[in-house]
């Protein structure tokens, strides 16, 4: 902390790093050496890791302090070292020799652990699962990936002598992992969030991890992973990869699983009514079979990397049995029922083994099944064709050759659109270059996105919005489809000031109606989301303020606004001359918008504009019943005030007219 706050007593947070690179110079500040302050706590760990073994070597212990320098984890390795060979049975004098040899510099002694390996197999294994992992593994998990990540020779699984779950069985996991990895691997208890259908867990479960970062330098930074493994060779990382994606495949390849398929109560095509019993049937699964939902989740992920790094996995299609061969229609079935427990979402039976290396980007996969016949325009899949779905995840080369092989470049799927909208929305520039190239339509719409422009526009891609045009789009184009109508109501509704911005200095109607979109127009989109600034260009442009969209919900701006509690923007739209007792909408006027969902602020202030608050427009009655039924008693009030101050009003109103007329 700086001078001045250390003598104001400031409180200040601090985040600590137990890193010392890279040094940064902060001037006027006192120093706060971790190391230093690290000497007690060096002390109190060696004392009681030793003590039941070394109880009388007081002259050892302090020899491990002084040798340590400040640094912890040097501290943590040496003793994983010295308890290791005091149960090997060595002397006091062999352990003095030990702890004399090991080297101070902290790489030095990582690359000391891994000299003399008495399973460099298992060592290898647990080190590359541990590295390269696409999440951290549970104990059950580990213990299958170590068991099955090597060649074997059988094709089931061998009898279980219990479960890591038992406190026996965990113990002596936690002992194996220790001992393979000289210390610098640990189970760690760490918060794991999960997601039944909408509802989100967190709990708190073992989970495998390096001891520390350092550890992670070393070995991927400094050959320590072809330390440990020479046949890495100079590409350690895609090979690591590779191996993971085989020791997924290997395990998925086990006949109990076909026979899991075979016997199983889900079926993808009669999914109402199967909740409950495919939740005890994917629990199952997990707990029998433990490894198999990260094999099933992350297997392609790992081999698309290993093929970016130039090891290729050429192993996919003759392990899967082709296109849709035995073991991919298990793999399938896994994976749907996990989606559908955590999505509500299944690829389905027309998912063919193409479908999901195009969806990864895994080229030679897909090149071997197109030589094999596999047709290009094979429909199936979470994109319903190849070409989309290399469209969508942004596989430039992919897409190229499904189109000299025929795909069709047009072709629309249920979700996405075409893949020209695919891309658009994702933001593929290389991809939309060749699309457009190979005859693909700019103009085509439908689908959720509505057209490419309307979906690089929701997306905030304001370079594809640019390209677009200046290959021909139509700015004005309203779809008749999708979330938004039109480009400018997706950018407006996304809050992309620029993207507006470009649209209009472009030609776009500032007031057009979205059509058969969601929201009404531009105007209504950006005071529905709250975007003002937008809606003060949109205004400043000459936007209509009380136009109401064709489509949609049938509001105007300030409906949109007061529904969403907006306050600034009711504000901003009333100044502007909207009218503050037209009806449109589920709720009908602005006022009873905000009664319906008790925003009394905003009720305030459009009461204080004199609205009509007798409207019976809408679906829910006048805003005094709407507000009642939804339980807000603060705007109720609110409202019987109103009605009571303008009927007193009234009254008044009325006794000086009977006055003047007596006269």
């Amino acid at each position: 902390m700086t001078t001045r706050a250390s003598s104001s007593h400031g409180r200040l947070s601090v985040c600590m790093s137990s890193r010392d690179y890279p040094h940064i110079n902060v001037d006027k500040c006192s120093e706060v050496r971790t190391d230093i302050s690290n000497g007690q706590d060096i002390i109190r760990f060696v004392e009681s890791e030793l003590n039941p073994l070394f109880r009388e070597e007081d002259e050892f212990k302090k020899e491990i302090i002084r040798k340590a320098s400040g640094v912890f984890l040097w501290v943590v390795l040496v003793v994983n070292r010295l308890v290791d060979e005091k149960d090997k049975g060595q002397d006091k004098k062999t352990l003095q020799a030990v702890l004399k040899s090991l080297p101070i510099d902290l790489h030095d002694l990582f690359a000391r652990c891994f000299e003399n390996m008495d399973d460099p197999c298992a060592t290898r294994t647990l080190m590359l699962w541990v590295l390269f992992a696409e999440r951290s593994l549970a104990p059950a998990e580990l213990e299958c990936a170590l068991n099955f990540s090597n060649e074997a020779s059988h094709d089931s699984f061998p009898l279980r002598q219990g479960s890591v779950d038992d406190c026996g069985s965990y113990e002596q996991l936690r002992k194996r992992i220790k001992h393979l990895s000289k210390g610098l691997v640990e189970f760690q208890n760490v918060s794991i969030g999960t997601w039944d259908k909408f509802t989100f867990k967190v709990i708190a479960q073992p989970r495998v991890q390096l001891i520390h970062e350092s550890a992670r330098d070393f070995l991927l930074q400094y050959n320590g992973l072809r330390m440990i493994d020479n046949t890495l060779g100079t590409s350690p990382i895609p090979r690591s990869h590779d191996f993971l994606a085989r020791a997924c495949m290997r395990y998925l390849t086990m006949k109990e699983f076909q026979w899991f398929r075979e016997n199983s109560h889900f079926d993808c095509e009669r999914l109402i009514s199967q909740r409950v019993i495919i939740k005890n049937e994917l629990n199952n699964l997990r707990e029998t079979y433990p490894l198999c939902e990260y094999a099933v989740q992350f297997m392609f992920k790992h081999a698309s990397k290993a093929e970016k790094g130039g090891i290729f996995p050429v192993h996919l299609n003759h392990s899967f049995g082709g296109n849709q061969g035995q073991v991919f229609l298990t793999f399938m079935h896994i994976n749907d029922i996990m989606n559908h427990i955590s999505f509500d979402e299944i690829q389905g039976r027309e998912t063919a083994l193409m479908h999901v290396v195009a969806e990864h980007g895994i080229l030679s996969c897909l090149v071997d099944l197109l030589n094999e016949g596999v047709p290009v325009n094979l429909n199936g899949g979470s994109f319903s064709n190849v070409l989309i779905a290399a469209s969508w995840t942004g596989h430039p080369k992919m897409v190229q050759i499904l189109l000299d092989r025929g795909a069709d470049t047009n072709a629309l799927n249920k979700l996405y659109g075409s893949a020209l909208q695919a891309a658009a929305a994702q933001g593929h520039m290389d991809v939309i270059h060749i699309l457009l190239k190979c005859g693909a339509d700019i103009n085509a719409s439908g689908r959720n996105h509505g057209d490419a422009l309307q979906a690089a526009a929701a997306r905030g891609h304001r370079d594809i919005v640019k390209m677009l045009l200046d290959c021909g789009a139509d700015v004005s184009a309203s779809s008749g489809g999708g979330h938004n109508g039109n480009a400018l109501t997706a950018a407006a509704s996304e809050g992309h000031m620029d993207m507006v911005q470009t649209l209009l200095d472009r030609g776009a109607d500032v007031s057009a109606s979205s059509g058969g979109g969601h929201n009404g127009n531009a105007l209504t989109a950006a005071a529905s989301e709250g975007h003002m600034d937008v809606v003060q260009m949109l205004l400043d442009r000459g936007a209509n303020v009380n136009a109401l969209g064709a489509g949609g919900l049938d509001e105007n701006a300030l409906q949109a606004a007061t529904s969403s509690g907006r306050t600034n923007i009711v504000q901003m739209l009333l100044d502007y001359g909207a009218d503050i007792n037209a009806e449109g909408g589920l709720c009908g006027s602005a006022l009873q918008g905000a009664a319906y969902h008790g925003y009394s602020e905003i009720v305030r202030i459009l009461l204080d504009r004199g609205p009509d608050i007798t409207v019976q427009g809408g679906y829910y009655g006048t805003a005094l019943e709407q507000a009642a039924s939804e339980g807000y008693q603060d705007v109720v009030k609110m409202l019987e005030d109103h009605i009571t101050k303008v009927n007193a009003e009234s009254r008044v109103g009325l006794r000086r007219v009977g006055g003047v007329d007596g006269r």
